[in-house]
């Protein structure tokens, strides 16, 4: 069947949201080095800096939100943000 310029698909109702955000979770993992390394906080409150580090899942608390329970939310609870200030 040839395609058209009027034809509807998305990825999420073709191989469903589940699916979906399965798929992201292993591509954003591609991204994350998970060798052996040194900790960047540990590394730059040592030479100076003031840093705050929170995670989402903290994140979402101090805001007033409820972090979702589902499996894929979980999996990117850890991440986590943070700020650096050089305080010298």
């Amino acid at each position: 069947m040839a395609r058209a310029d009027s034809d509807r698909w998305d990825l999420a109702t073709s191989v469903g949201a589940t699916a979906t955000m399965v798929a992201a979770q292993r591509a954003f993992n591609d991204l994350v080095y998970h060798g052996q390394r040194s900790h960047l906080i540990d590394h730059i409150k040592a030479r100076g800096w003031s840093v705050s580090s929170h995670t989402v899942k903290e994140l979402n608390a101090a805001n007033g939100f409820q972090y979702p329970d589902d499996e894929v939310a979980q999996a990117f609870a850890d991440v986590t943000y943070s700020s650096a200030v050089l305080t010298r």
